[in-house]
């Protein structure tokens, strides 16, 4: 559970208040930036093999960038998982 401050506003402010819980909120955002930016890239992909011209440079290109982002995302899940556990 995280600390409540009311601040002049008379609004609820969540922090949290030990560095485990600041790391676990970390840990939290790096993964769910990570799987954005893995889905940001699949829809670049089905967008570019849909509306342009897709050669096979171009396609290697695209495999390359999600053969490195997709093992990207399963190292920070990874990670964010087994840290979870403990």
């Amino acid at each position: 559970m995280s600390n409540v401050e009311l601040q002049g506003d008379s609004s609820p402010k969540s922090s949290p208040s030990t560095l485990p819980e600041k790391q676990e909120n970390t840990r939290g955002w790096l993964a769910k930036g990570t799987f954005l930016l893995f889905a940001i890239v699949i829809v670049g992909i089905l967008l570019s093999a849909v509306f342009a011209n897709l050669t096979p440079d171009r396609l290697n290109f695209l495999l390359s960038v999600l053969s490195a982002i997709t093992g990207t995302l399963g190292f920070v899940m990874g990670f964010y998982f087994g840290q979870n556990q403990k």
